[in-house]
């Protein structure tokens, strides 16, 4: 696992595989912070941060791919 800061208005780490850090780099080219703000702002309650930023990068994959969308519960 691999942790990273965000900024202080959300005053948080965030702990995941290095291999998802490498794809949200990709798909934010290069400005994970912000792809990572963007993407929990929309994390519905009771969801794991972790789990919701893994969920939207498959999504972002597959949608690529045009393979449609993960249902992710909130």
């Amino acid at each position: 696992m691999e942790r990273r800061h965000l900024p202080l208005s959300l005053r948080t780490t965030i702990s995941l595989e290095p291999d998802y850090w490498l794809a949200i780099e990709a798909l934010s080219g290069g400005d994970w912070r912000r792809w990572t703000t963007e993407a929990l702002m929309s994390k519905p309650d009771g969801k794991g941060r972790s789990s919701w930023l893994r969920c939207r990068v498959l999504n972002s994959y597959q949608t690529q791919c045009g393979a449609g969308f993960v249902k992710v519960k909130g």
